[in-house]
């Protein structure tokens, strides 16, 4: 197995693991709860959503008092108004069309058309200052329907909170934007502690068998999991007494995650004896490197940067220094399969060999632009340097790519990167929930847009199936090939 393979591998699974949502490079991870305040009217323009079988709709109530874990719907409505990247272009009865057809989409009620449901009258109590916004008007008709669902709900287990991501859902449906999502409160959780570079839990890769079972794709080294001799191929059947088929594999992980020093009880068929035992494991802290490095040759070091988390600046650094320890008198900086991760982080890699300038800048909806300078005081400002890219050299990735590639630092070598070049951020909400927002794009130092672009190698070398199997990886072969060049010219 090449040593890509298994750095991909590992990637994949990981991400079936600790992120359970989207890994688009953030700039932050805030919270806010934005209060009702007059602001100007709403913006036109844009297609329609879609609308549902034209036959008479039922007459609502006339009165409904919403419920405070409503207000979400507002927040969320405010902040795609406000952040969206694509302002100019976001159409408020596009947004509530989205969000009417979600809400009726969870009743599961086909005989109400849109325009049908916009005609729903209601006296809202308190509401007060929520449709003091851009789109208030769209907006109060949203609440309409969400009272009329409210109300007419077919199940009882269908709370407000279920109402409120129908509708988020619906609207960002509309927004037709994949890096705009909605994030339950479980999620925000997994995707914070993710981006921190540990988490409390066992230590395994999983993923889901046909079954629905969890599998244990491998233990991570000095873990719990390890140490109570969980092994690879080991099909978790039960968390705490919860059988795993019966839950999806994000719930499963959430269970299995907890507190430091606490325990979890595991129902464990291993794969080798085929034998089922009962297993106590008491969880620890979990680190998750982002960075490794290794000699590829007696001169030549590969560093491999997986995401960008807060522990990656750091582990950077010292890969650096470990390399020029080993003797390494030029690097290879792996991002192939890297999705990205946190924004100020990916700068403060940059910082390493950069000798301040610019790193990239991104505009908003409304054209401010931002600069991201790198700070001076790198480790490696001057060593010989590739850059190994591939399709799935995404966000975060493409950031350091291109600056390095831009400031004439390193040479690029590999495919056309993946192209998301779209500044979100994650905005909480009252009820715990949270909305990642695109609200800008990332640019080269020289100005080149990456959304939907990806940056372009400076040599370009592929890497088939043919080369997987013959456990061959010609883009590091060509990244040794360039730097003994150099390193051979400067000797």
């Amino acid at each position: 197995m090449t040593p890509l393979k298994q750095f991909t591998i590992g990637k994949l699974v990981l991400i079936a693991l600790i992120v359970g949502v989207a890994c688009g490079t953030t700039q932050a991870v805030t919270t806010s709860d934005p209060s009702p305040t007059s602001t100007s009217s709403p913006t036109s323009g844009s297609t329609s959503a879609p609308s549902l079988t034209s036959t008479p709709a039922p007459t609502p109530v006339s009165s409904v008092k919403l419920p405070d874990d409503a207000r979400s719907l507002f927040e969320a409505w405010r902040i795609i108004m406000e952040d969206f990247v694509e302002i100019e272009d976001l159409d408020p009865r596009v947004l509530s069309d989205g969000a009417i057809f979600g809400l009726l989409e969870v009743l599961g009620d086909t005989t109400i058309s849109i325009s049908q449901a916009r005609d729903f009258s209601f006296e809202l109590k308190n509401v007060d200052g929520y449709f003091n916004v851009d789109g208030g008007d769209e907006l109060r008709e949203v609440y309409e329907v969400w009272a009329y669902a409210y109300t007419n709900k077919p199940d009882s287990d269908i709370e407000s909170f279920d109402l409120n991501e129908a509708a988020i859902d619906g609207m960002i449906a509309a927004l037709a934007d994949p890096y705009t999502a909605f994030l339950s409160p479980d999620d925000i959780r997994l995707e914070q502690e993710d981006l921190q570079g540990s988490f409390d839990g066992i230590g395994a890769f999983v993923s889901i068998n046909d079954e629905g079972y969890v599998v244990v794709v491998a233990p991570m080294e000095n873990t719990p999991a390890e140490a109570a001799g969980i092994l690879a191929g080991d099909t978790i059947l039960e968390v705490n007494g919860e059988a795993t088929n019966s839950m999806s594999l994000r719930e499963s992980i959430l269970r299995i995650r907890g507190p430091r020093g606490t325990d979890v009880e595991l129902l464990v068929k291993h794969l080798l004896d085929d034998v089922t035992v009962l297993i106590t494991i008491t969880r620890g802290d979990i680190p998750v490197p982002s960075v490794r490095v290794n000699m590829v040759t007696d001169e030549i070091a590969r560093i491999r940067i997986d995401q960008f988390t807060r522990r990656t600046p750091g582990e950077t650094e010292q890969a650096i220094l470990e390399a020029r320890d080993l003797g390494a008198k030029a690097l290879i900086l792996d991002v192939r399969q890297n999705p990205g991760g946190l924004l100020r982080e990916t700068v403060q890699v940059a910082d390493q060999f950069l000798s301040g300038g610019l790193v990239l800048f991104e505009e908003d909806g409304d054209g401010r632009r931002t600069d991201w300078p790198a700070q001076r005081g790198g480790v490696d400002l001057e060593i010989p340097l590739v850059v190994l890219v591939d399709q799935f050299s995404a966000s975060g990735a493409e950031v350091l790519a291109g600056a390095l590639q831009d400031r004439n630092r390193a040479t690029l070598i590999g495919t056309q990167t993946f192209g998301k070049g779209s500044v979100t951020h994650l905005r909480g909400l009252s009820d715990g929930s949270g909305l990642y927002i695109t609200f800008a794009r990332w640019f080269t130092p020289l100005g080149q847009l990456i959304e939907g672009e990806g940056i372009t190698p400076d040599i370009e070398v592929l890497f088939t199936e043919a080369d997987d199997a013959a456990q061959r990886d010609p883009q590091l072969e060509a990244a040794i090939e360039h730097l003994e060049a150099i390193i051979g010219s400067d000797t």
